[in-house]
């Protein structure tokens, strides 16, 4: 939901960038901080969710930008291509 928003009001390169800054931020902090996190719970658990879930998102909003690019009927492999490389879903869906 803030990606989409960030996406609409930002557009696409700022939301990556923003996006990438939150993933950088959040490992340095787990490299700075080091053993002084093995007494938290909470702590390490968002540092450590905030990565993978910004390295989708750019995915998602990759795969928006794309098709939003390559609109056109020729063009459509493009879309196809950006929404290839997000990588598949952690849990299997059931039927």
């Amino acid at each position: 939901m803030l990606v989409s928003l960030a996406y609409e009001s930002w557009g696409s390169r700022r939301t990556i960038v923003a996006l990438s800054v939150a993933s950088t931020m959040a490992l340095g902090a787990v490299v700075e901080a080091g053993n002084s996190l093995a007494h938290y719970c909470l702590v390490p658990s968002l540092l450590l969710v905030v990565p993978p879930s910004a390295i989708s998102s750019v995915a998602a909003v990759v795969a928006a930008y794309a098709a939003e690019v390559y609109r056109r009927m020729p063009s459509s492999p493009g879309s196809g291509l950006a929404a290839g490389m997000s990588p598949p879903p952690a849990f299997p869906r059931s039927p």
